[in-house]
């Protein structure tokens, strides 16, 4: 990761380190860093810049519709309106959680990950969450850098590296 363009503020540094010690073979896997967001509201809340750079199609996964695969090139920003569970693939590395009408410094996610999951359970399913209260849905969201598609394979010996850099940027 280059963070050579942060040059001020309080930020979180997160590195994953996966190595096959095992003297048999190779293992596959999937990773995820399952880290929540405090928002103000999530009514007006954005998360910005999936989309790589050069790339017109932004490929995801719907959890709420058993994983069926979707394409679009709507790039406008994820906003919620309700219950949201989707695995983004091919992202961007640098994430952007904003608030609608701006008053909030931008919290910025670079990221090593290849894909990212983005969700909210939203009102009805926050209920059913024993560690959630019961309007804590409102006032965040989660977004996950992940590296899902594909899975990582490694072979005897070797080692897989990825991580998270979180910042607020200023406005």
């Amino acid at each position: 990761m280059n963070l050579t363009q942060l040059q001020i503020g309080i930020y979180l540094s997160t590195q994953l380190t996966v190595k096959n010690l095992d003297g048999e073979g190779s293992f596959d896997y999937t990773v995820g860093l399952h880290t929540y967001f405090k928002v103000k509201d999530i009514h007006t809340t954005l998360v910005n810049q999936l989309v790589l750079s050069g790339q017109e199609q932004l490929h995801f996964l719907d959890n709420m519709q058993k994983r069926q695969a979707f394409v679009t090139n709507d790039r406008a920003p994820v906003s919620f309106s309700g219950e949201f569970d989707r695995i983004f693939l091919d992202t961007s590395n640098n994430i952007q959680i904003l608030q609608e009408g701006g008053g909030e410094s931008p919290v910025v996610v670079e990221k090593s990950f290849k894909d990212a999951v983005i969700w909210n359970p939203w009102a009805e399913k926050a209920i059913s969450i024993a560690d959630l209260g019961d309007n804590e849905w409102k006032e965040f969201v989660c977004v996950e850098a992940v590296q899902f598609q594909p899975a990582v394979v490694l072979q005897k010996g070797q080692e897989w590296k990825a991580g998270q850099f979180i910042y607020l940027a200023k406005e």
